[in-house]
């Protein structure tokens, strides 16, 4: 959901069975969580650190292949 209250859901399955790394990033780019992990073929629920401010963030993606996007999302608390 966008806005969230702390709970994120990445479908990452264009990219199944794939090492990944996750990462949420401030407004400044500022790295606050790192998640590894390997894609599944479902939307994979990402629980997001309890002391995240309101706020604009992102959801910076890469691949061990180095590819790579990034989703905007919003806290709302």
């Amino acid at each position: 959901p966008n806005p969230t209250t702390g709970l994120l859901y990445a479908d990452l399955s264009n990219w199944m069975g794939e090492k990944v790394a996750l990462r949420i990033l401030d407004a400044t780019g500022k790295q606050l969580q790192q998640l590894k992990l390997t894609a599944d073929s479902v939307p994979q629920e990402l629980q997001l650190s309890r002391d995240l401010p309101e706020g604009l963030y992102f959801l910076d993606m890469e691949t061990g292949r180095g590819e790579k996007q990034a989703v905007r999302f919003v806290v709302l608390r």
